[in-house]
Parts: structure tokens; sequence; C-alpha cells
């Protein structure tokens, strides 16, 4: 009788532990359909930077002033796939030693600027040093390479439709409106409302100025420089859109926001010759009016389209 009571148990315990085992399963078969796991982080694109060139000024004029120019080529197997690209400089040295890092002072502005892919050819991103002692024949940079790849993430490419004909109205985008980005077109008119605006916040804030001492006369002088601030980029802005410009307002608290471009209805690129950004707002240049049938599309920096890589060369021949 107790061998039968103790086969019975040993019997019951191995069901026991199948069941726990089997449970999970059990629990995963029931999983509703649809939610998969967490996404995989997208593998880094395929890329390697080179010199493509080096233009180097070294001279004791001040006009033009002694710099070294740095073009990078980009290699690889996704390297046809890059849009844009930018470059930076953390260090850089000549073969002397001396630091060819330029001071704030010296940087021109928008050396060190986004480039564009051009006739299929990827993009040459530029940045500038100072200039090498006379003895040195050549130098070693590390840096940065900034890409923006659009074609890895098809979602982050966000279309409008005849946007030419949806000026002054709000724009429901369901794609933006889930990143926290609103979107407006404006007309000249719709502009000139928006200076208008401007301009009465910025009278009745003056009309309410009174001398006040200590945080709240702070932040109440803060109130007002701001506004002057966007008053003025609204008059500048209202001056130098032309009439074939396709004026854009842009709510972006996160900088999701890559580019603004124009595609004809077959999805052919329209020309324009730039973008200005200005306190909130986008004027995209165009050379002829925006076509009826034009999109808009919003190119949004995710994490499969834009990369970041640390970049070492060593011995770069100078000239």
């Amino acid at each position: 009788m107790r061998k039968t009571h103790r086969r019975t148990a040993r019997v019951l315990l191995a069901l026991a532990l199948s069941l726990a085992a089997a449970a999970p399963a059990a629990a995963q078969s029931k999983r509703p359909a649809g939610k998969a796991g967490p996404a995989q982080p997208a593998a880094p694109p395929k890329l390697s930077v080179a010199v493509e060139s080096v233009l180097d000024r070294r001279t004791t004029r001040d006009f033009p002033r002694s710099a070294l120019t740095l073009a990078f080529k980009l290699e690889g197997a996704d390297a046809a796939a890059v849009q844009s690209a930018r470059a930076s400089v953390a260090k850089a040295t000549d073969d002397t030693g001396a630091s060819l890092l330029q001071k704030e002072s010296e940087k021109m502005q928008g050396v060190e600027r986004w480039e564009e892919a051009r006739e299929g050819s990827p993009p040459t991103p530029k940045v500038e040093l100072a200039s090498p002692s006379r003895k040195s024949k050549s130098l070693a940079v590390e840096g940065v390479l900034e890409t923006y790849l659009p074609s890895r993430d098809p979602a982050g490419t966000i279309r409008i439709e005849k946007v030419a004909g949806r000026k002054d109205k709000p724009l429901s985008v369901p794609a933006l409106a889930a990143r926290g980005i609103r979107l407006r077109v404006l007309s000249k008119a719709g502009l000139e409302k928006e200076k208008k605006q401007a301009a009465e916040k910025k009278s009745a804030q003056a009309a309410k100025k009174k001398k006040k001492t200590g945080i709240e006369g702070g932040m109440e002088q803060m109130a007002e420089g701001m506004g002057n601030v966007l008053a003025s980029a609204l008059e500048s802005l209202f001056l130098s859109a032309g009439d074939n410009d396709l004026i854009l307002k842009v709510d972006d608290p996160g900088k999701k926001v890559f580019s603004f471009d124009l595609v004809a209805s077959d999805g052919a690129p329209i020309r324009s010759y730039g973008t200005m950004e200005l306190e909130g707002f986008r004027i995209i240049r165009m050379f002829e009016p925006v076509p009826q049938g034009a999109a808009l599309q919003v190119r949004l920096k995710t994490p499969k389209s834009f990369a970041q890589f640390p970049f070492t060369l060593a011995d770069v021949k100078l000239p």
C-alpha cells in the first residue's frame, strides 16, 4: 500500500512539473496577434570617410585670409544612399604638433553646413581649419560625420498632397501630430496677419509695462524682449519672402524635422534655390510658382535615417 501511495505521488509530481513547463508556452500562444516585441535598432550604415581634396591657403595677407579647407568623400556600400552630410572636427594637428582648430571668431559662417548629394554622387562635406606651419607636410584630424539617409526609413518622409491649395488652412497630418509637430502653410496675406498679431502683442506688452523690480520685473523684460525678437523676425521674413516662395509656420518642439522639399504629382523633385529658417518659419525659395499638384515632403530625423560616425584620419598630405 505504501509503495502504491509513493508511486501515485511521483506521478502527480511529474504531472505538475509538466504543466508548469507548458504554462509559458500556452501564455505565449494566447498573446494577441500583431503585438510584436520591441523593435530592434537598425544596423548602422556601411560608410567610411576619406579626404577628397585639400585647399591650403597659406598667406600672410589679410584677404583672403590664411586657412585650410578639407573636403571629405563618403565611401562604402551605403554611400550612394546618403542624401545629406555634415562634418565637424574635434581635433586637428599638423606634423609639428600645432593645433589647427580655428577660434570661434575666425570661423566663417556656413562652412560646416549640410552638403547635399548631387547628380547621383554622395555629398562632399567640408570643414575649415587654421592654416598649418609652412614647414608642415601633413596633418591628422579627428571628428564626427553626420549623415541623413531617408531611404532607410520610408516612414520618416511625410507627404502632404496639393500643398499650394492649402494655404491659411489648418493642416491635419496625423503622422506629424503623433510626433508633436504642427505645420501651417501661409500666404503672403497670412504672413501679414501673423506680423500684425505680433505687432499688437508687442504694443499690448508695452502698454502694460510698469516699473517693477526683482523676479517679476526680470520676467516681464524677458517676455518683452522675446516679443520684440518675434516682431523683428516676422518683419524680416515678410520683406524677404517672394511671391513664388512657399511659406511654412513650423511648431517642432523636439527638432524632429530635418528638411522640407517639394515634389511633382509623379514624385519628381521640384527645383528650388534653398530654404531659409527664421524663428519658427521656413521659406522654400522658388524660381516659379508652386504647381497646383505639387506635394510637400516633410523629412524627419529618425533613428534609422540619421546616423553619426566618429572618424580619424592620420597622415593627410598637405599640398
